[in-house]
C-alpha cells in the first residue's frame, strides 16, 4: 500500500550547463535532467566522449548513427539516472530556497 512518493525536481538549462565535469556530470534529453556522473567510468566510449557533451541536450548525439550508435538498452540505462525535469526560472525549486 502507499508507495514511496518522490518529488520531481525542476531545473533550468543554466543549472544543467554548470554540471560538466568528472565530479558532477548532467545531461538533458527530452525534457528530463540526468545525473550521469556515476556512469562516466563505465561508458564504453570513454568518459571524454560524455564530458564533451556534458551540460547539454544529448538527443541528437545519441540518435546520430554517424557519430555514435546507441542501442535500446542505452536509452533504458539512461532512465536510471533521471534526477528531474527541465523547466523555467518560474518553475524551479532551488536548494536553500
Amino acid at each position: 500500500m502507499g508507495g514511496i512518493s518522490q518529488r520531481i525536481r525542476t531545473y533550468t538549462r543554466e543549472d544543467v550547463e554548470t554540471h560538466k565535469n568528472t565530479s558532477s556530470c548532467w545531461v538533458l534529453r527530452r525534457g528530463k535532467v540526468y545525473d550521469i556522473t556515476a556512469f562516466l567510468k563505465d561508458h564504453p566510449g570513454g568518459d571524454d566522449v560524455i564530458l564533451n557533451i556534458a551540460g547539454r541536450d544529448v538527443e541528437e548525439i545519441m540518435r546520430d548513427a554517424t557519430r555514435h550508435v546507441h542501442s535500446d538498452s542505452a536509452y533504458e540505462m539512461l532512465e536510471e539516472y533521471v534526477i528531474g525535469r527541465l523547466g523555467t526560472d518560474h518553475t524551479t525549486v532551488r536548494d536553500g530556497a
